[in-house]
């Protein structure tokens, strides 16, 4: 699949590290992405258009099936006039910056003319909705290491801190889960004793393991030494 990756990436001054941890992927990763040795999933190819503000058909020329956008949905008037005027307030909000006033402007037009072929500069950027599971799942995993965690005491050994560390989610194969983590402790008000990390590695076989011995225990929030070390033996079964 032909890409601007890179091309763009260099123009924004982004070197391919930042650019990967803003993906939650790997560098190797996105460096198949830039070499087109791999195509990116559509979400993945979602979050590129984003972080290089670009929208994603002047980025990639979707010839593989798995990236094609969805097709432009067909809106009504009443609907094509809320959009326009969304647009129009974001363009005066944004008036002392020309770059972002001039692209709501584009996206005002689209929108007011019913240029439907060209709604997908807008519904691009939007990404695909997250299955409840996922964050159920990546939730349940935050909740199970704070336990772990708390249930060492107050001074707990850093070695034993160390054993019961959330390791993060892989960036590649489990980056749903790896978003949505970062983005629900974001602000620091939840979980703020958990650090949301690229694991490079997946851990989601892992953490499922550790959960199945957790929820035989009645999710239990003050864990014995015994419970923490079979919930972490689990692991390894």
């Amino acid at each position: 699949m032909k890409n601007r990756v890179k091309q763009l990436r260099e123009r924004k001054g982004i070197s391919q590290i930042d650019l990967a941890e803003r993906l939650g992927v790997s560098r190797q990763a996105l460096s198949a992405v830039e070499t087109e040795k791999q195509s990116p999933s559509l979400q993945t190819a979602m979050k590129v258009a984003r972080e290089l503000d670009t929208p994603l058909a002047q980025i990639f020329s979707l010839e593989d099936e798995s990236m094609q956008s969805t097709k432009s949905p067909t809106l009504s008037k009443v609907e094509r006039l809320n959009f326009a005027n969304q647009f129009a307030i974001l363009k005066a909000l944004h008036k002392d910056n020309k770059h972002e006033a001039g692209y709501y402007e584009y996206l005002e037009e689209i929108f007011r003319r019913g240029y439907e072929s060209l709604y997908h500069e807008c519904f691009d950027k939007l990404w695909t909705a997250l299955p409840t599971e996922v964050a159920e799942l990546t939730l349940d995993i935050l909740e199970m290491h704070r336990a772990l965690l708390w249930s060492l005491g107050e001074r707990p050994n850093p070695a034993d801190i160390e054993r019961v560390k959330f390791q993060g989610f892989d960036g590649n194969s489990e980056s749903q889960y790896l978003s949505f983590a970062k983005f629900f402790t974001a602000d620091g008000s939840r979980y703020s004793e958990t650090k949301v990390v690229n694991s490079y590695m997946p851990t989601l076989d892992r953490y499922k393991k550790m959960l199945a011995e957790w929820e035989r225990m009645q999710r239990e929030q003050q864990l014995s030494k015994a419970q923490i070390e079979s919930i972490l033996d689990a692991a390894e079964a």
